[in-house]
């Protein structure tokens, strides 16, 4: 099955691939209750790139850059090179995970591209999206259920300009 997705994947050109597994490095998703907490957090990952999403706007990360202190935080990816940290408000507070790439068997991983580019600086965003077999909702006769590779994770892994 692993050969037939990678020719699938070569034929569709969706980017470059191999074995692996992305996974959360704490086993468990951060539950964060106060904004100060989300930028300690994200001081503390020490992200090289990435994206924070104010209530007023959506801004590009670097590493010389600062959070905002008078700004909310509603969501951020971000990357240190090594792993991704992404933040989402939830209900009262925030769920962060930090995600990180590891070799695994019978995964693939994906690198995609996010079609939307910063048009004065021609970056784009780029994503590696992890593949695993998991049950089909399509049923397969008496053997109780066909397998299929869907994708079941994606972590941020930086700004890359186009057309590298």
């Amino acid at each position: 099955m692993t050969g037939r997705l990678i020719e699938f994947l070569k034929e569709q050109r969706l980017g470059a691939f191999e074995q692996g597994v992305i996974r959360l490095i704490s086993g468990k998703p951060d539950e964060l209750g106060n904004i100060a907490a989300v930028r300690k957090r994200v001081e503390e990952f020490l992200p090289a790139e990435g994206w924070i999403s104010y209530t007023d706007s959506v801004d590009a990360f670097r590493e010389t850059d600062t959070i905002k202190p008078d700004r909310h935080i509603v969501a951020a990816e971000l990357t240190n090179g090594r792993s991704s940290l992404h933040i989402r408000q939830s209900g009262k507070g925030w769920t962060a995970v930090e995600l990180v790439k590891e070799n695994g068997e019978g995964v693939i991983v994906t690198d995609m591209f996010i079609a939307r580019k910063d048009k004065a600086s021609g970056m784009r965003m780029k994503y590696e999206t992890c593949w695993q077999v998991q049950d089909s909702p399509v049923k397969d006769g008496a053997k109780g259920g066909a397998k299929a590779y869907q994708p079941v994770v994606s972590r941020f892994v930086g700004f890359v300009k186009e057309g590298e």
